[in-house]
Order: structure tokens, then sequence, then C-alpha cells
């Protein structure tokens, strides 16, 4: 556990306590002070951050299916505009050959 002086800003690593509120003097200025100790939970999501997560992943999962039904459907049009898009149906093709 690290501790800072609030005079002198000297940090001390303390070994874990369990106790709270305990008084500590400083070994370079000699300030006393009570260092107020909290227990910290592990960090664990509440129901509001699993919520946000949850329409996150949705959002997300939308949005992909959003693209490929776009490159599905404007496929003739892609094709014609670039070369190159007409290489990446190819290859697409190949990897899923339909008949």
């Amino acid at each position: 556990m690290n501790i800072q002086c609030p005079n002198c800003e000297t940090i001390f690593d303390l070994p874990e306590q369990v106790s709270s509120n305990k008084k500590y003097k400083c070994s370079v200025c000699n300030h006393i002070w009570i260092e107020k100790t909290y227990e910290h939970k592990a960090l664990s999501p509440n129901g509001s951050e699993k919520s946000d997560l949850n329409k996150i992943i949705i959002l997300n999962i939308t949005i992909f299916l959003l693209v490929i039904i776009v490159f599905v459907f404007f496929r003739n049009y892609l094709e014609d505009i670039d070369s190159n898009w007409k290489s990446l149906y190819l290859f697409f093709d190949m990897l899923i050959p339909i008949q």
C-alpha cells in the first residue's frame, strides 16, 4: 500500500493493512496526519454498464449486417466502379462457391 505525506508529498510503501483512519508520521518532515483507507471492491459492471455494453454489441452487429447487405445488393454497381471491387467479389466467390 502506498501512502503520501500531505505536507512534503513523500510516498511511502507500506504493507497491506485492514484498519482505517490510522495515524502516520512522516520521517522526512515529521508531519502527522490521519490516512483514511478505503476497501476497494473488485470492479464488476453494474446494471447500467451491462446494458450499455449490450447496446454497443447490438449496434456493432447491426452495422456489420447492414454493410454486408449493402455489399450484396450493390454488387453490380461496385464492380462497375473499379476493378478492385471486381477482384474482391471474385475472391469471395472462390471462397464460397454457390451453384
